[in-house]
């Protein structure tokens, strides 16, 4: 469930809040995913449903979930994981625990429950995902307040790492190609790619972006 907001700024001491998220932090992560996104999918899903996913990520073996922090307060995250197929494999074995997140949800919006079981089947053949020696960037997102610091890059540096010590060859991204040119911008200038151009959910135009991860 991809999701990235151009953070930019100046890298300088951020590297230095950059750490190894904790279930403590999953509320907070929400709160910035909330706030950096408003109007995307995943948002309105709520609060409880980014919680699971969050959490989803901090469980998994090859997850890769790292915060910034500002001022005694989460500023900023990095999600993903290594061998992105286990990753929807092990998600799709807590569709209760992720049912219960998402009831309320559905319940006031019924509409979305199309779009949202395509996410969910994601890595069953509907919609290819890397391979077992490539890292997925799920979702990148900075405080709104917290921009310009150079977090963003901060944290884009320390999820790299950490995928390349995990295995991956590379890390990948999807964003959308079309009105856009920040966050493209924003990925090009630490060393991404355009590996492909793709047709997502709804006729919607995704560039897939790769960096080595090694």
């Amino acid at each position: 469930m991809p999701s990235h907001r151009e953070p930019g700024g100046e890298p300088a001491a951020a590297a230095k809040g950059c750490r190894t998220a904790t279930p403590a932090d999953l509320p907070a992560i929400a709160v910035v995913h909330r706030a950096a996104f408003p109007d995307f999918f995943t948002t309105e899903l709520g609060p409880s449903f980014l919680r699971a996913y969050y959490r989803a990520v901090l469980e998994y073996a090859g997850g890769v979930l790292v915060v910034h922090e500002a001022d005694g307060a989460v500023s900023g995250f990095a999600a993903g994981f290594c061998a992105p197929e286990g990753f929807y494999q092990e998600l799709r074995g807590r569709k209760l625990q992720l049912a219960a997140a998402l009831l309320p949800t559905v319940l006031r919006r019924p509409r979305m429950l199309r779009r949202i079981v395509h996410n969910f089947r994601r890595g069953a053949g509907d919609e290819p995902v890397g391979p077992s020696d490539s890292s997925e960037l799920s979702s990148i997102a900075v405080a709104p307040a917290q921009g310009g610091r150079g977090i963003g890059r901060a944290l884009i540096e320390e999820f790299v790492r950490r995928s390349g010590e995990g295995g991956a060859r590379y890390v990948y991204l999807t964003t959308d190609a079309d009105a856009n040119e920040p966050v493209i911008g924003f990925y090009e200038a630490v060393g991404f790619t355009v590996h492909h151009t793709f047709e997502g959910y709804a006729g919607r135009r995704m560039h897939e972006f790769r960096r080595e991860g090694r």
